[in-house]
């Protein structure tokens, strides 16, 4: 009751009393796996008291170091204070000595690493999460997305080139990408049981074997294959 009483305040926009009442959870250890903190944060970061932001966040990654909205929101309260984000990196190896066989945690640090725009670390983190637990599909996916979203930005920017030598330069560099991101999301997609998450999957493998499907009769199967996924999931 009092976690809900804190929401309704929150969402009413009457911080005062959501804090009062978070605070409450908190001294009556009801933390809702770091969520509470989460929302603390966010009322002090909407105040402006961005000092107390990441106090609370940096104590709620201490105790919940596997949650990834309490990391997603330490990392963002860090770069939109214009600070060092490496900083998170500092908790998140310290996690990692406390679990070494946590793969989310590699997964965790693979994102800071994204957010610090180092996508071949990244990549490296995502795939050492899913090597270290094979059924940990979340590397797999996340691998399988920055390859497939570096393809749309490379698409991008080559519908506005007007070199032409320059445009299959870069036309080249997105197929590359493209054709890099089949394996992992069909690694994911193969392992994970979730069907929402097997039909996102197949949404991303249906695009890009369409546009190979003129390579050869593999790529014109596969995309008739995850194309026949996706809408089924869709009924």
């Amino acid at each position: 009751m009092v976690y809900y009483t804190a929401l309704t305040a929150n969402m009413e926009k009457d911080y005062d009393r959501a804090l009062k009442y978070f605070q409450l959870c908190i001294e009556n250890n009801y933390e809702v796996k770091g969520d509470v903190y989460s929302y603390m944060a966010e009322i002090y970061k909407n105040k402006g008291n961005i000092d107390k932001t990441k106090e609370l966040l940096n104590t709620a990654f201490s105790k919940f170091p596997t949650s990834q909205s309490v990391l997603v929101s330490l990392i963002n309260a860090y770069l939109e204070s214009n600070d060092d984000p490496n900083k998170v990196l500092v908790y998140i190896h310290q996690a990692q000595k406390n679990e070494p066989q946590n793969a989310s945690l590699l997964y965790a640090e693979g994102n800071v690493w994204k957010k610090l725009n180092n996508i071949d670390k990244a990549v490296e983190l995502y795939k050492k999460s899913s090597e270290l637990d094979p059924n940990y599909y979340f590397g797999s996916f996340a691998t399988g997305a920055v390859y497939y979203d570096k393809a749309v930005e490379l698409q991008a920017k080559a519908a506005e080139e007007l070199d032409d030598a320059k445009y299959e330069a870069l036309v080249k560099q997105l197929e590359a990408n493209l054709e890099a991101a089949i394996e992992p999301f069909e690694k994911c997609f193969n392992v994970t049981s979730d069907n929402e998450v097997k039909v996102v999957c197949a949404e991303y493998l249906k695009n890009i074997y369409f546009r190979f499907r003129d390579k050869g009769e593999n790529y014109k199967t596969n995309y008739e294959k995850y194309n026949a996924i996706m809408e089924a999931g869709k009924k």
